[in-house]
């Protein structure tokens, strides 16, 4: 009797650890822990320094805050129980696929922010001077670790965790959110544009998200390819860097369409193959 009474509790007993999942609470901390050395640099570089005399591509304090969430994150890790991490970084066939399809996609953004501009009325301001406090090639190159530097924080850190929480869409949106409140232009140039610039980088987590789900290894080359993508589209076209609201709300829209179309294949993707179409599984 004693063997079958442990055999009942032990079948009946939930699941600990990281099977039974994050909660709420455990996932959100792991945010807070990373949002706050990244919203007190952002404070401390606005109200040190203002926004004014800055390089126009992004290349200040701001853009590198999130190495500082990352590192405060891996430093308390054993206290953040909802943590999940993506660090992978190895090259593969389907890493190359999947990191040249996300490039097109950034590049097919530019397409879709030059068909809005006409829309509306409105052509995009090309740089004129590329070279503008920093050679452009110089500036190209810088892009990348830049953008695998941010990566770290928002596919290496904060997807997986709300992934894992959430399931991949509502992961996904949550991420964007995320990203984009911490995000220096979000802080710039008034409420609307700040709005602009979140929903913007929703509708770019979850293009990230689409494509990187599914994928065992090199999820933070894939991102950090997209991410690099649209530093260089943003600098070269669309003066959002001044602040001009037009730019925002074209930026935003594109996102949003770009973000709908690729979602809106997966999801069709997952429930063709029987997989919970917004889940996890």
């Amino acid at each position: 009797m004693s063997a079958a009474r442990s055999a009942v509790a032990t079948a009946t007993r939930p699941p600990a650890g990281p099977a039974s999942g994050p909660t709420t609470a455990d996932t959100w901390l792991v945010v807070a822990v990373l949002a706050l050395p990244v919203a007190l640099l952002i404070a401390a570089d606005r109200l040190l320094l203002g926004w004014s005399l800055r390089d126009s591509g992004r290349l200040d304090l701001p853009a590198l805050a999130p190495l500082a969430g990352v590192g405060l994150v891996l430093l308390t890790r054993r206290r953040l129980p909802g943590l999940r991490t993506r660090f992978d970084l190895r090259i593969t066939l389907r890493v190359v696929r999947r990191g040249v399809a996300l490039l097109l996609m950034a590049i097919a953004t530019m397409v879709v922010w030059n068909q809005l501009c006409l829309m509306f009325g409105w052509l995009p301001a090309q740089r004129i001077d590329l070279d503008a406090g920093l050679p452009f090639a110089v500036r190209v190159v810088a892009y990348l670790p830049l953008a695998l530097a941010q990566e770290l924080a928002w596919r290496g850190i904060v997807r997986p965790t709300f992934g894992a929480a959430y399931g991949w869409f509502l992961g996904s949106l949550a991420t964007g959110l995320t990203w984009g409140v911490l995000s220096g232009p979000t802080w710039r140039f008034g409420v609307a544009y700040g709005l602009l610039w979140v929903v913007a980088a929703m509708g770019w987590s979850v293009m990230i998200g689409a494509v990187v789900e599914e994928m065992r290894h090199g999820q933070l080359l894939v991102a950090s390819l997209f991410h690099w993508g649209l530093l260089v589209a943003l600098y070269l076209l669309l003066p959002e860097e001044a602040g001009v609201l037009k730019a925002a709300w074209v930026i935003a829209l594109s996102a949003v369409i770009g973000g709908v179309a690729t979602g809106w294949t997966y999801v069709r993707s997952r429930r063709a193959r029987g997989m919970s179409p917004y889940g996890r599984g």
